[in-house]
């Protein structure tokens, strides 16, 4: 899995895979069907990605900077049929992470296999082939809920999502809806669970203050995703590669068009620490007096490191 994004201009975030070709895009601010590009990434290889013209997703225009965030699933798919809609599952079980495509069937209680052999704690689907928005499931709040990865609104209900059914070790619930299941429609879907030392999928709760909230993770984070699930805010994302050093205040949002926040350095400061994240600011979409979805990737995983 390849998101990627301009970071100067109003450009949207970009999503490939290897499940679906490189040559196929989405775009995770907007419910537009899936995107045939004739030049952008051209391959994953071993060692990163090929790039030739600008690509509609705009990853290689000439003189611009880019961010791009990378998940290494397993190779090439695989039928699965641990559900009753079988899926093409690549998956890095020790990374804790899957990609999955399927074809809805329009059943009330129709199962997807994700091939992780752990419950996954973070789902994100998306129809390929209509306008319809990424559903996102997450352990924390749990089946009941759903949230969308392209809109700011605060987390909802409806059983029409996930069935109100917690995935399980082998199988996500799907319902008949065109947003996760609906008949004869191709979905993917990215899931992740929590690894020890490596990532983390948790939620917290904001104080509303300066000196914010601590979130406890195992280790210290590269990456670090976050959305406000009571109350209407974008999703943030910050990482260790574009800001070495704390404070780090250059956000992105995936659910918007908007280039890297470089403005007031107090309004999205948060500091990566050894052992967490230690929010520095009081602002509603960070630190809000709410209840707080996160996804955490370690910048060293403690689990595979090597001491001095």
């Amino acid at each position: 899995l390849l998101i990627a994004k301009e970071r100067t201009t109003a450009t949207y975030v970009s999503a490939r895979n290897s499940v679906t070709g490189v040559t196929k895009s989405l775009f995770t601010g907007l419910t537009n069907a899936e995107y045939t590009e004739t030049d952008g990434v051209t391959a994953f290889t071993s060692t990163g990605f090929n790039l030739s013209g600008d690509g509609y997703g705009y990853v290689n225009r000439n003189t611009y900077t880019y961010v791009g965030w990378n998940w290494k699933a397993g190779g090439t798919a695989s039928s699965n049929g641990d559900g009753s809609i079988t899926s093409s599952v690549s998956a890095n079980t020790t990374a804790g992470f899957s990609v999955v495509s399927y074809t809805g069937h329009g059943s009330t209680t129709g199962t997807v296999g994700h091939g992780l052999g752990v419950k996954p704690d973070l789902i994100i689907t998306k129809y390929l082939s209509g306008s319809v928005s990424w559903a996102v499931y997450n352990s924390p709040q749990g089946a009941t809920k759903v949230i969308f990865l392209d809109d700011t609104s605060a987390e909802g209900t409806g059983i029409t999502y996930w069935r109100d059914t917690e995935p399980t070790a082998s199988v996500f619930s799907v319902g008949a809806s065109g947003t996760t299941g609906g008949n004869a429609n191709p979905y993917i879907a990215y899931c992740f669970h929590s690894v020890e030392g490596y990532s983390k999928v948790g939620s917290y709760e904001g104080n509303g203050n300066a000196d914010g909230s601590f979130i406890y993770l195992g280790f210290k984070p590269e990456f670090f995703l976050i959305k406000n699930v009571d109350a209407t805010e974008a999703w943030e994302v910050w990482d260790g590669t574009r800001e070495p050093h704390n404070k780090l205040s250059k956000k992105i949002s995936p659910n918007t068009d908007n280039a890297e926040y470089t403005a007031n350095t107090t309004t999205y400061a948060i500091d990566f620490l050894s052992n967490g994240v230690k929010l520095r600011t009081s602002y509603s979409a960070v630190n809000g007096s709410n209840t707080f979805l996160y996804y955490a990737v370690a910048s060293s995983p403690f689990k595979t490191s090597n001491a001095r």
